[in-house]
Order: C-alpha cells, then sequence, then structure tokens
C-alpha cells in the first residue's frame, strides 16, 4: 500500500520509466539455526519489495527494471542460505518479467570492493576468505560500467564478478564454488594425502594404534592444523603461526563449525558445536581428541550422524517413552508457556549439583580464551552470559573486530561443562572469576566486559577486584538487564525462545547446561550491583526482540517512559547500538565493538 502510494505521487508530465531495485539486509547463521523470522528479515526486503514492484509497474511503460542480485544464490555462500533464497528468487524474477515480455535484469553482484552498508558489516577475515575463494572486489567504477553494459544486453540474469581463478586453485577443492570446479585445476595438497594425515575415522584408529600418548598427539596436531589451514585457505598448515589460536588466526563462529565438521568426518567423533572455542590451541584439541578416541573406542560409539552432533543430538522435547528428565521436562514446560515455572524448576534442580565456594573446590577450572591479540590497550576481558548457550563463541564476531589491533579475552563461566562444579553463592563464582581475570590481565590495564546477564558477572568481579586494591580501567555492560528487573518477567518467552533458537551454535542444551543456568539465575536473584567509581559504558539493543511484546508492555505500564530497553540505576553512559539482544553481537557486533573503541578512545 505504501508503494502504490508513492507510485501514485510520479506527476503524469514526468513518468516512471525505470525501476531499480537495490535494497537487501543480512542476518547469516549455519542452516539448522535460520528460523522462519531469520528469513522473514532476509526475504523481506528483497522477495517481498521486488515482487511489489513487479505488480504495481508490470502496466506501466518501463524501459528498464533492474534486481541487485547476488552471487550467493548461484554459486552458494556458508551461512547465507536464507540470503541466498532471497536472491535466487530475484534471478527468477527476472527471467519470469522476459517471458511476460517485459524489461528486466537481475545483476547478481559479487563482492564490491568498496564497503556498503551490508559489506561494511563483514570482518577482514570474512572478506580475505572470499578473496582466497577466487572472487575479489569490483571497485565502484568497474561495477557501474556493468551495469550500464547490462541495459545493452538481452538476458535475464548476468553475473558482474571478477574471478580470480589463479588463488582459488590454492585452496582446498572442496572450498571453490562447485560450478568453478571445471574451471580450476587445484594444486593444493589434499588432506586424505598431504603428510599423510587420515581421511576417516577409521584410517585414523588404524593409524594411532599403537602410539604413545605423545605419538598421537602429534598426529592429530597435524590432522588439527591441516584442516585448521584449509578452513582459512592457506595453502598449507606450515603457514600457520605456531602460537595463535584459531579465534586469532580469524576462525568465528561460522567456519568454527565448518572446522568441527571436518573433524568429525576425519576422526568419526561427535564433537560440539563449540570445541573449537573450547580447545582454541591445536595442541589442546589434538589432546581433547585423543581423549574423545579413547572414549568412544571403550564405549564402541558409532560414527555421526548427519548433523554432526551423534544420534539423537536434536531429539524432540518430549520422550515417546515417557521417561521424565531435567531436559524434557524444562523443554516441555517451555512449549506449554511455562517459562517462568521451567526457569524456577530449573534453579530448584541446580541445588543437587556439586558446588564450590572457593578455587580450591574447584576439581576443574575452565581457562580463559584469547580471541584477539593486538599492542594496543586495554585489555578487553569478556563474561560469557550463564545462560544454557553460554560460550566463548558469543564473543567471537565482536572480536574479529579487535583483531591485530588488542588482546580480547573471554573468561568462561564455571559449571557449563562437564565434570564442572556450580557456584555456592554468588560470591563464590565472583572470586574465582576475579583470580581468573587477574591471570589474564598480567598487570596491564584492562577493561570488564559482559553481554546480556554477563554483564553481571563483568560488574561483579570489576566491584570485588576494586575493593582488592586492583582497578579496572571501564566496565562494558551489553544490553544488560538487571536481575529482578519486571520487564525481563514479560519478555521470559521472547529470551528462552532466543535461547533455544541459537542451540545449534552450541550442540545440544542438555541437563549440564540447563542446571548450571539454573543455579546463576538463583544465585544471583538477590545479588545488587556495588556502587562503584569505575567507568560504566550501557549499550543498548536499538531493536525490541518483538514488537507485539514491546508494545504489551507499554501498555501494562502506568508509567508513560517505561519501555522494553534495559535500564540500569548505577552511574553509567548509556549509547544505542544497532540490532536487537541477540544480533547486536552477531550481524551486528562490528557496531557494538564500535561503540566501545569511541568510549575507550574517551577513557584514554
Amino acid at each position: 500500500a505504501a508503494l502504490a502510494e508513492m507510485l501514485a505521487q510520479v506527476p503524469a508530465e514526468a513518468p516512471l520509466t525505470g525501476v531499480v531495485h537495490t535494497a537487501g539486509v543480512l542476518d547469516d547463521g549455519v542452516i539448522e539455526s535460520l528460523t522462519p523470522e531469520r528469513f522473514d528479515t532476509v526475504l523481506r526486503p528483497k522477495l517481498d519489495a521486488a515482487w511489489h514492484l513487479h505488480e504495481l509497474t508490470q502496466n506501466l511503460d518501463l524501459s528498464t527494471f533492474v534486481l541487485f542480485s547476488s552471487a550467493a544464490g548461484t554459486f552458494g555462500a556458508p551461512g547465507q542460505g536464507n540470503y541466498a533464497t532471497a536472491n535466487t528468487f530475484l534471478d527468477a524474477l527476472a527471467q519470469h518479467r522476459k517471458a511476460l515480455g517485459l524489461p528486466a535484469v537481475s545483476l547478481a553482484w559479487g563482492l564490491w570492493a568498496d564497503a556498503s552498508g551490508m559489506t561494511g558489516a563483514l570482518a577482514d577475515g570474512k572478506i580475505e576468505r572470499v578473496n582466497r575463494n577466487g572472487v575479489e572486489g569490483l571497485s565502484s567504477a568497474e561495477a557501474l560500467e556493468l551495469l550500464d553494459t547490462a541495459q545493452t544486453m538481452d538476458d535475464a540474469v548476468l553475473y558482474p564478478v571478477r574471478l580470480n581463478l589463479p588463488a582459488s586453485a590454492k585452496v582446498d577443492a572442496s572450498a571453490v564454488p562447485a560450478l568453478l570446479r571445471g574451471l580450476v585445476r587445484a594444486t593444493g595438497r589434499k588432506l586424505a594425502q598431504g603428510g599423510g594425515a587420515p581421511a576417516d575415522g577409521a584410517a585414523l584408529r588404524r593409524r594411532l594404534h599403537g602410539l604413545t600418548d605423545a605419538q598421537q598427539d602429534a598426529v592429530l596436531v597435524e590432522l588439527v592444523r591441516e584442516h585448521a589451514a584449509a578452513v582459512l585457505g592457506h595453502g598449507s598448515a606450515e603457514t600457520l603461526p605456531e602460537e595463535a589460536g584459531f579465534p586469532e588466526l580469524g576462525l568465528d563462529s561460522l567456519t568454527a563449525v565448518e572446522l568441527r565438521n571436518r573433524l568429525n568426518a576425519a576422526t568419526g567423533l561427535r564433537l560440539q558445536a563449540t570445541v573449537i572455542f573450547d580447545y582454541p590451541a591445536p595442541a589442546a584439541l589434538a589432546a581433547h581428541l585423543r581423549g574423545e578416541l579413547a572414549e568412544a573406542a571403550a564405549s564402541g560409539a558409532g560414527e555421526p550422524d548427519r548433523d554432526g552432533q551423534g544420534s539423537g543430538a536434536h531429539a524432540p522435547a518430549g520422550d515417546p517413552s515417557g521417561s521424565q528428565t531435567i531436559e524434557s521436562l524444562f523443554r516441555n514446560a517451555c512449549l506449554d508457556g511455562k517459562y517462568l515455572e521451567g526457569v524456577e524448576f530449573l534453579m530448584s534442580a541446580s541445588r543437587l549439583r556439586p558446588a564450590f565456594e572457593q578455587l580450591a573446590d574447584m576439581e576443574k577450572v575452565p581457562n580463559p580464551v584469547r580471541l584477539a591479540r593486538g599492542p594496543k590497550g586495554p585489555r578487553l576481558i569478556c563474561f560469557t552470559a550463564p545462560v544454557a548457550v553460554s560460550g566463548a563463541q558469543q564473543y567471537a564476531r565482536f572480536a574479529a573486530n579487535y583483531r591485530d589491533i588488542q588482546d580480547v579475552y573471554v573468561v568462561p563461566t564455571p559449571g557449563f561443562g562437564r565434570g564442572e562444579r556450580v557456584p555456592a553463592f554468588a560470591e563464590a563464582t565472583i572470586r574465582v572469576q576475579a583470580e581468573i581475570v587477574k591471570e589474564c590481565a598480567e598487570g596491564e590495564p584492562f577493561v570488564l566486559l559482559g553481554h546480556s546477564s554477563g554483564g553481571w558477572l563483568a560488574h561483579a568481579a570489576a566491584t570485588h577486584l576494586e575493593s582488592t586494591g586492583i582497578r579496572p580501567e571501564g566496565i562494558v555492560l551489553l544490553d544488560t538487564y538487571a536481575p529482578g528487573n519486571k520487564i525481563v518477567d514479560r519478555f521470559h518467552s521472547t529470551f528462552m525462545d532466543g535461547m533455544l533458537q541459537r542451540e545449534q551454535a552450541v550442540g545440544r542444551i542438555d541437563e549440564v547446561r540447563l542446571t548450571a543456568m539454573g543455579a546463576y539465575f538463583r544465585v544471583f536473584s538477590e545479588w545488587t550491583p556495588r556502587e562503584t567509581a569505575i567507568p560504566t559504558l550501557f549499550l543498548r539493543a536499538s531493536e525490541s526482540l518483538s514488537a507485539a511484546r514491546e508494545e504489551a508492555v507499554r501498555e501494562e505500564s502506568a508509567d508513560p517512559v517505561a519501555d522494553w530497553q534495559p535500564s540500569w540505576e548505577l552511574d553509567h553512559i548509556a549509547v544505542d547500538v544497532a540490532g536487537n539482544h541477540w544480533s547486536m553481537m552477531e550481524e551486528h557486533a562490528s557496531s557494538a565493538a564500535e561503540a566501545v573503541r569511541d568510549w575507550l578512545s574517551g577513557l584514554a
């Protein structure tokens, strides 16, 4: 209706003669994480808008109808299933219009060299990966010349893409788009042959048989480095820096899943999606693989299933056998809309978990993960949110904006790994994580940062350290709702649904993760942030998770200024950034990182 109204305003003396549709939105993720809402976000500006333009202008005397599509729809692009779908529709629409005798051309663009509203959000590592796979950026002048040239051609779909096939021949052949493999003679070593690295789990087990632990570790380090080199586009493992961890080399949450899948295929294991962040160095990951292989051999475990998570990794919430577990009871509570009751149940169940009161009580202390390395200060030390999808991966896109600039660490939250204890009370985890922070800081200036409920831990650790005479340079809270915030109760279903939708990013949300979440919600239920003199930045998401629930909150509130955004009662500087509670650390992470950088420069 809005478009029809706009077209009606075009004056008769200057009629509409051309349409150029350029709109697009990204919401990238592995295929299992693409919810209907994430498809709607990407399809609406392309599919819906282009179809409206077609319907409302097909009776006009147009000379030009140009659709800006993407080569992702034809060549494929990791993590862009929804975006590929949207652009394939534009290509089909151009074919449809041509069949009707109407003007149309869909331009399936490759990368433009100049950053745009969409590509400006891409980390350097992603652009480098595109380049390594044989696609180079077009300058704006070249792209506009191709746009003009397209108007002189009869084809419905054209591909203005700058290909560099020799570059794509240097990477693993599986990284080359399928349609181009007949044009490329791959010269890189194949993993099945390079250095004797095995191609499947059975071959690997035969090779490891009879070797000492140290010899097995050497073989597995070689395997890990070969696959990491392939995912990162290096010609061989020898080009990978020895001292750097995977996240520092450019691996993000998407490519980490790709590396995990490769290792699953090579080992026959069922590794969690977060394994690359849990063991971010080749030696640590190799040692973990050795232990998992030994355990699998002892238990006679089978091969992983299609999603790489193992049989039943994403089984339905209900158990047809009638057995009731903590996990199934919680999932069924969410399905029935009993979100608060489900969380209360987890809080009670968490009391049965072994607990720690001090560092000495912990048999297993999670190690901090370095996501970025750089010469500038202060160090950014991040806290994972104590929720079931907790993990260092939640900061992967954020930290990518600091690579080669400054150090970014993530302090894991104890209790979410098997064999780990949960805190007996809030002060217990505050003291333990403060000790981990001191190790990360190594006496250098640092800032503590936390997204969502991770902000509780960041603020609590900061004020604890301040009381001991160690003062952080600052605290950064990203869309943190204080415990007991009434808005959280109204939005509980939205938060829990968003958490469960992100299950694919961490692997199955099991009873360990659920009861750990319950433990933290329980021990922090009475926690109140301490007053502090530490400068505090409070970043708020500018978009609501649900427009309908946002309106409901406004209608229920007697306070005309109350809304869905979080608030922080202590002294702070508030800045709104792009995205909602989840997406501000995903596709809009660069906006959050820029806001933090600007604030840090002001502190300096």
